[in-house]
């Protein structure tokens, strides 16, 4: 018996082996590089200085999925700020925490385990278990026990 993964994600390849946000970006990002090279009456070191930086963008975009890890960056730099208990509590809008139970604004959580939680360097097959486990347990709410998992106790 094979295990079945269950998050498959398969993107189609449109046109010379880029899939259809890859072909966005390029068809962005092409015509202002085209148009700082061919178009802009300046020298050529100008226009090539000037139309590396879109290319570099652009480049970072198409292949470096460079849109997720600029999400991932700035919801770091939103949470990054919050350490003192009272800015976590408002955040997820937690009433009070009694001994297992978390009591938010619209229901109570149960705590079932607290583990340190550094995404970044998880393995992703790691973070799709651990998210299974929690949806498992019949949690409407598993992000958010998740996440208060993650900010209420960070990895060292």
């Amino acid at each position: 018996m094979y295990e079945i993964p269950q998050q498959l994600e398969y993107k189609e390849k449109i046109v010379f082996g880029l899939t259809f946000n890859q072909l966005v970006y390029a068809f962005i990002f092409f015509p202002i590089v085209f148009f700082l090279l061919f178009r802009l009456e300046a020298s050529i070191y100008v226009r090539l200085f000037l139309a590396l930086y879109p290319t570099l963008i652009g480049v970072g975009f198409i292949f470096f999925n460079l849109a997720e890890n600029l999400k991932m960056w700035i919801a770091w730099y939103k949470l990054k700020e919050l350490k003192a208990k009272d800015k976590i509590e408002k955040f997820f809008e937690i009433k009070k925490i009694d001994e297992n139970l978390i009591f938010t604004q619209k229901q109570k959580l149960a705590v079932l385990r607290v583990d340190p939680i550094n995404f970044d360097i998880k393995p992703k097959k790691d973070i799709a278990t651990a998210r299974t486990s929690i949806a498992s347990n019949d949690l409407n709410s598993a992000k958010h026990l998740y996440l208060c998992a993650t900010i209420l106790c960070p990895s060292s």
